[in-house]
Order: C-alpha cells, then structure tokens, then sequence
C-alpha cells in the first residue's frame, strides 16, 4: 500500500493521505509531493503517524453508551458529540483546553455553541451547505471526513481533520447525535503551502525560462508541462500535446 501511494503522489503531483494497516498498528500516513528544478516530482515526503491507540479506543467508544471521562480527556485529540438537527455541540472533551488553550473558566468557549463560537466563519459556512446534508444521510458504518478551522485563545488558526460517525438515531431513524474525533493538523497545513510555494515559484521559472520546457514520460508523451517557449519554438499550443507524443521524440 505505501509504495502504490508513493506511485499514485508521484503521478497525480499532488499531496495524498491514507489509513495504513501493518501488522497490529493502524496508521496514518501523508505523502506530499517536492518537485525539481524542472516541475518533476523528485520525492515524496512521507509523514506516519501511529494511530493505534486512539483508533482501539474510539472503538470502544462506539460499543459504549457511556464515556470514560478520563479516557476521552486523555486523548491527543478533540473528541465531541453533535446534534445535527439542532446544529448544537453538546460535549467537547477537555483538549480543547489543551490544544488550543482555553481555560474551563472561559465564558467564550462555554455553552452548547461551544465550537461553532470559534470555528472559521467559511468552516461553518461549508460545513451548513456541504457537510451537513452528507451527515444527514450517513449510514451506521459509514464515517464522513472534514477539515476546518478553530481559532485558539491567542487568535491564531488551528487546521484540524475530523471523523464524524453516528452515534445515536432517533426512533424514525434520523441522524440525532454523532460521534466525531479532530486531529490538529496545523504543522502538516504548513509544510504543504510551503511546499506550495515552492512549486508556484518554480512554475514561474519555467514559464518564463526563453528555452523550451516540457516533462516527457518514458513513451515520449508530454505530462504536464509545456511552457511558452516550447509553444513559440515548437508551434504547439499546451493543450494541444498534453497527454500526446511527441513526432520528433524517437
């Protein structure tokens, strides 16, 4: 699995994540491209993060109508419970203190509002039209992913991923509570707009470069790119040989 994802990276040139499995570890990787000088993908960064613990211990959760308080405030991550229907927070575990530093006493991270008072004002606006709707048709087995931001006690925003699960229906079978977990994904955010970055300014080198530039593959078919001066110097247009082989590539 890790060596397709490192192919798949390595081909789509974009950043990829993966729930990995070896042995008895579950585990998280991310494999983030980093181009060379000439836009190709030179090599992968690949992050692994061992996610067992948390993942035998939400599995638990779900088997239990009750929670251990301990447990859950243990976790590296915030754990909470939703109600879709009334778009209320109604349990945040103590890792919000933690993670971004509010104290228990802080009138603005009290209530029921609790997440919705500190999340990204575009967060909250997807989360109403996109992951809402998704949310309202899970499946029992089924887990829906999202990324959002909250805003810390010093104002600075935390990137987070969560897992939302069902966690209760209502009699007619209606989405009334999930089950979600967030992982703080800050530093991970950053080194991909860094690395952003970097592919943006080496695109604007060779788009600029007065010598022709193209990425071929091994049959002679032009990748991805094709700049000005091979569209001057060769007669082609980009979109005209993407994907294509070159007449002159023997």
């Amino acid at each position: 699995v890790l060596l397709s994802m490192l192919d798949e990276t390595i081909k789509s040139k974009k950043p990829a994540a993966r729930e990995l499995v070896y042995k008895d570890y579950h585990l998280e990787g991310r494999f983030i491209p980093e181009f060379d000088e000439k836009g190709n993908v030179g090599s992968v960064i690949t992050i692994v993060t061992d996610r067992t613990a948390e993942k035998l211990q939400l599995e638990k959760l779900r088997e239990s109508e009750f929670f251990n308080k301990t447990l859950l405030n243990s976790l590296p991550a915030l754990v909470y419970i939703y109600e879709p229907i009334a778009m209320r927070n109604i349990y945040t575990n103590d890792s919000i203190f933690e993670i971004l530093g509010y104290t228990p006493g802080g009138v603005h991270v009290q209530g029921s509002r609790m997440l919705e008072e500190i999340t990204h004002p575009d967060d909250m606006r997807n989360f109403s039209e996109a992951v809402f709707p998704k949310i309202s048709s899970l499946g029992d087995d089924e887990t829906i992913e999202n990324i959002f931001r909250l805003k810390d006690s010093a104002g600075r925003w935390h990137w987070f991923k969560s897992h939302e699960t069902v966690y209760k229906r209502t009699d007619s079978g209606e989405v009334l509570y999930t089950l979600g977990t967030a992982f703080d994904i800050t530093k991970l955010k950053e080194i991909e707009e860094k690395l952003k970055e970097k592919t943006d300014y080496l695109n604007s080198v060779i788009e600029s470069s007065p010598l022709a530039v193209a990425d071929l593959d091994r049959e002679g078919n032009v990748v991805s790119i094709w700049n000005s001066a091979a569209e001057k110097i060769f007669g082609w247009k980009k979109e005209e040989v993407i994907g294509k082989r070159l007449p002159f590539v023997q």
